[in-house]
């Protein structure tokens, strides 16, 4: 009998995925387990497993094609097994007996979705899709134009087209804008501990401890998370988790988007070994090798433009994370200290914090905990 294998949810956050590669062909047998096909997902690319032995009779989709999860992805069958129709199609093929326009458009099974529940008829889209297939973004254009489409003359332009990993980037702060109440607190920070301890460790060890601002503020957040753990938490319908490690997703600019590979159980990892995981994802990052144990299960992120001259900025949380921490330029600036005004080295930093876990009183305590982690640094190398 023959197993239809559907497109599983693979990341918590995980909607719809794109088959990027078929590893497969069509009348090859495969076992329990056999990679069959590679899924780039809103967070990485990962491999879509045989469900049963058998031979894959039947791929539903080209590669390139965007799939909702639930959908059919491949048919498994026997050697000489008539192939089945999937219960919908026959369903739909039953219901409807000519195709209307809309449905002879080619569109992905979220384009066709979400037309349908906005009420938007298919062939009014134009699609930006492999060969003009009809996409998730077009849609939401006309959507976003109350469903209908600009008519008369329009002014030449040029399209640069998305591509997916900054549409799933758009998607998800989109989501999180709409749906998570946030609020901001924002605190200059005395960096001039900080800055010695810096000098006094590249001056003992050199280039062989590559220790910067970024790998710095990763384990100053860790420690300022176990004094005031109430941020290193989620939001559930049940209640708010606490969780016990402090996973921080790192912000890595790509020239598609924004990736934000986690480093684990920080609170617990030396300077070093901070520096060597984050160098490591950061360079698997950018030649886009991430795997999806990379991007998942952070608890707090990190967002630092200080290397970019930005003074101070505000962060779109990355949910389901409770907040996130942007950091600006480490630079000399006049101080005030006591009567007199001294130069010293400041920072600004911004929390963004999902209200429905903490409150204002939380965030400054948490930060807090952060600018005394910066004055007293010494913790850092414990």
């Amino acid at each position: 009998m023959a197993t239809f294998v559907e497109l599983p949810q693979m990341t918590d956050t995980m909607t719809d995925g794109v088959l990027s590669r078929k590893i497969v062909a069509e009348g090859e047998s495969v076992r329990v387990g056999d990679a069959i096909a590679e899924i780039e997902t809103d967070k990485a690319v990962m491999e879509l497993e045989a469900p049963e032995d058998g031979i894959l009779l039947s791929w539903r989709f080209d590669e390139n094609a965007e799939i909702a999860c639930g959908d059919i992805v491949a048919i498994i069958g026997s050697v000489g097994e008539e192939i089945p129709v999937p219960r919908q199609e026959a369903a739909s093929n039953a219901v409807v007996p000519e195709e209307p326009p809309s449905e002879r458009v080619k569109a992905s099974p979220v384009a066709r979705k979400i037309a349908r529940e906005s009420g938007i008829d298919l062939a009014k889209v134009s699609g930006t899709g492999p060969d003009g297939r009809v996409v998730r973004r077009d849609v939401e254009a006309v959507a976003e134009m109350g469903g209908s489409k600009v008519e008369g003359p329009q002014p030449e332009t040029s399209r640069i087209s998305i591509s997916r990993n900054r549409r799933i980037m758009i998607d998800r702060l989109v989501d999180t804008h709409r749906n998570v109440p946030t609020f901001t607190v924002t605190r200059r920070f005395d960096m001039d501990h900080v800055v010695e301890l810096l000098r006094q460790v590249r001056h003992a060890h050199g280039d062989a401890f590559p220790i910067g601002y970024t790998e710095i503020l990763v384990k100053a957040a860790a420690l300022a998370s176990t004094r005031e753990p109430a941020l290193n938490a989620r939001y559930g319908a049940t209640g708010i988790d606490r969780l016990s490690d402090v996973n921080i997703g790192v912000a890595v600019g790509l020239d598609d988007g924004v990736v934000v590979p986690v480093i684990r159980s920080c609170q617990n990892k030396s300077l070093g070994e901070i520096a060597e995981s984050l160098k490591e994802k950061t360079e698997r990052a950018k030649r886009g090798a991430l795997l999806a144990d990379d991007v998942q299960g952070s608890t707090f992120t990190l967002s630092n433009l200080g290397m970019f001259g930005i003074d101070e900025f505000q962060a779109i949380l990355n949910a389901p994370d409770a907040a996130i921490l942007a950091v600006g330029t480490v630079a000399k600036q006049p101080v005030v200290r006591g009567d007199s005004v001294a130069i010293g080295t400041v920072m600004t930093g911004t929390l963004t914090v999902d209200h429905r876990v903490a409150d204002g009183v939380t965030a400054a305590k948490w930060m807090a905990a952060l600018a005394d982690v910066f004055a007293n640094p010494i913790s850092l190398v414990m």
